[in-house]
């Protein structure tokens, strides 16, 4: 009896909750829910037709990034020289350095040679016009000098780019190929609800709400099968207060292009209240175990949606490929060796070896040939650190002329080590960054869920396999059609993922290919 009045108890808070925002608060409560449709079965579609080419997206995007725009702001200066008109002389110069079939030297040149190309230019070579015309078409032929440069260095760089937008780009439409289903009427109405007496009371009274809210395990499914699904779209820190520039630029960029402002904003508001409230359940896991509930595919009433996958594609990373594969290259067994084989030469070259192998090894990790470190170290090795003993003409006699003798006969082993070194650092990364490519890859790849028709014949199956002593063509040979392309499809989507056979076999390394978050 006592259990039946808690309940009840709750439920006549929540009905007076609902009551009190009836009469005062109608119009928040609307603002949340209104224009959502509660019945359909996406909340955001899966976007897989786009009006415009990857190259023309990608292009697109690059025009519009902030390093563009830097160097917009340096070119605006000088066309203003040039040109009458230098907004419009820079938007043509967009479209010459942004056009592939260009190249940067060959539009220096064609500027040089016809720079009204990009607009009509100040001042005029006329008699007529005065001489103040006169000059000021020759202030703006001189500025000219200073463009070409510029404007070649412009479409340099959008080439340099061009492939890294393309690939961002692809993955753009591939996040938007992913959906996020609709909440059932039953979780947006809870939802609401105790949204409302956070607004209302606060965090402790949205714990409160929170508390009573969870018993209903199907509401914490749904909401958890929603988050994971604005994880596959959007990345992990989207509508949380940890989101930064990169996440508002992804939340931006993967929603429908065809979407209206007033529903982005409230689609917006939706999916910060689901994550506040799958955070919450987050933390009320940690803390206590027998409170795990495991994400299920949304349902409304009774129908069947899209089951989500059991191992979302993983696309969004700490760090990019170029840092990754950079720790992991000078923590290779053959640099260590020769690092190691360098750290014993500078000790007869140098006074503090430490200090000028740390700044040899920042040389060849930004990029600099181990050839070019090598003669530079040749032809200068004091610019890398003191060298031991003394060069004073009354010390070459004594132990410290002896010993400045000794460092500058193993400057050129030194210089040898270093090539080692460079070309070691050179191939390790070569071979990481292909690697993590690799596993970067297929971590991209999402395991598909199985329908409850199928988890219940693999329960089946289990169970005859085990009854019939390892017999499995012969319970395999029972299964649907569609249930076995199911299993087909997910073992496909595994040997992508972690290798043919790699779960078979008992890979340990398996595991790395899964983000933490869902191990």
């Amino acid at each position: 009896v006592a259990k039946l009045w808690e309940r009840a108890s709750v439920a006549l808070g929540f009905a007076i909750e609902r009551e009190r925002r009836v009469a005062y608060n109608e119009e928040r409560t609307e603002t949340l829910s209104t224009g959502i449709p509660s019945d359909g079965k996406y909340l955001v579609p899966p976007t897989t037709t786009f009006s415009r080419s990857v190259a023309e997206d990608a292009r697109l995007a690059q025009l519009s990034s902030q390093r563009w725009k830097e160097r917009e702001a340096i070119l605006h200066p000088v066309l203003a020289k040039i040109y009458r008109d230098p907004d419009g002389a820079l938007s043509a110069l967009n479209a010459l350095a942004s056009d592939a079939a260009i190249e940067p030297r060959k539009l220096a040149e064609d500027l040089g040679l016809a720079p009204d190309r990009l607009g009509r230019l100040r001042g005029s070579e006329l008699v007529v016009d005065g001489r103040a015309a006169r000059d000021e078409r020759t202030a703006a032929t001189v500025a000219l000098s200073e463009l070409l440069p510029l404007a070649r260095a412009h479409a340099t760089e959008f080439r340099r780019n061009a492939e890294r937008f393309g690939i961002r780009e692809q993955q753009r439409r591939a996040h938007m190929a992913l959906s996020v289903p609709a909440l059932s009427k039953t979780a947006m109405a809870r939802l609401v609800e105790i949204e409302a007496v956070r607004e209302r009371g606060g965090d402790d009274a949205y714990r409160t709400a929170f508390a009573f809210a969870v018993e209903d395990r199907l509401l914490v499914q749904e909401v958890k099968a929603v988050n994971e699904a604005l994880t596959a779209r959007f990345g992990w820190s989207a509508f949380t207060a940890k989101a930064d520039v990169i996440a508002e630029r992804n939340i931006a960029e993967r929603m429908p292009e065809d979407l209206a402002p007033e529903r982005r904003e409230k689609l917006t508001r939706l999916f910060a209240v689901i994550r506040r409230f799958a955070e919450e359940q987050h933390l009320a896991e940690r803390q206590d175990r027998s409170k795990i509930v495991a994400g299920a595919s949304v349902e409304l009433g009774k129908e069947t949606f899209a089951v989500l996958p059991m191992l979302a594609p993983v696309t969004a990373f700490k760090t990019t490929v170029d840092e990754e594969a950079r720790e992991r290259a000078l923590a290779a067994p053959h640099y260590a060796h020769h690092r190691a084989a360098l750290v014993e030469t500078a000790t007869r070259v140098w006074r503090d070896p430490a200090d000028a192998i740390g700044k040899i090894e920042d040389l060849i990790v930004k990029g600099f040939a181990g050839e070019r470190i090598a003669a530079a170290v040749s032809n200068d090795p004091a610019a890398y650190g003191a060298l031991r003993g003394s060069d004073r003409i009354m010390d070459k006699l004594l132990a410290v002329g002896r010993e400045r003798k000794g460092a500058l006969q193993a400057v050129p082993e030194a210089a040898s080590r270093i090539r080692s070194l460079g070309a070691s650092y050179a191939s390790a990364l070569d071979a990481e960054t292909r690697s993590i490519t690799e596993e970067r890859r297929r971590m991209a790849v999402a395991i598909p869920g199985l329908s409850p028709a199928a988890e219940d014949a693999l329960k089946r199956l289990a169970a005859q396999i085990k009854n019939k002593d390892g017999k499995l063509d012969v319970a395999a040979g029972s299964l649907d059609p569609h249930i076995a392309r199911e299993f087909a499809k997910v073992s496909r989507a595994l040997d992508e993922r972690f290798g043919r056979n790699a779960i078979l076999r008992g890979e340990t390394d398996v595991i790395n290919r899964v983000s933490p978050a869902q191990r």
